[in-house]
């Protein structure tokens, strides 16, 4: 598993107002070359998102869309999670139910409720790959 970029930067919501924060996760890119049809499943997992001064933002507000696209070529077949909350207790974003090589993106969005404290917050999401699929 490789993906491109660590980082997810989320856009600016007006001060007071709420509203969401969109951005989109690395593309991740799964090879598989283990010549079984074993599969696999991709999961991820969000912090809380915390701030200066203690203040915190759940992870339960960010959401993604999920997609998956397997290369020309590859043997297995790759779904999308569905779309809804990642949150700590986490989510499929992929999973497949063979070999090859596959490409999985996902739109993310915060939604931050209305006067939420101004300033910045960082948060880790965790992707994990795991044997066993679609």
């Amino acid at each position: 598993m490789t993906q491109a970029g660590a980082a997810v930067t989320l856009g600016a919501v007006a001060n007071g107002q709420g509203g969401v924060a969109a951005g989109r996760i690395g593309t991740v890119v799964v090879l598989d070359t283990r010549g079984a049809p074993r599969g696999w499943t991709l999961r991820g997992a969000v912090t809380t998102f915390t701030g200066a001064g203690g203040r915190s933002v759940q992870g339960a507000y960010l959401t993604w869309t999920p997609t998956c696209a397997p290369a020309r070529g590859s043997l297995g077949r790759c779904s999308p999670g569905p779309a809804g909350t990642v949150g700590a207790e986490g989510a499929v974003l992929a999973s497949a139910d063979g070999g090859g090589r596959f490409t999985v993106d996902a739109t993310v969005q915060l939604h931050l409720p209305p006067y939420t404290r101004t300033g910045g917050y960082t948060a880790v999401l965790t992707l994990t790959l795991t044997d066993g699929g679609a």
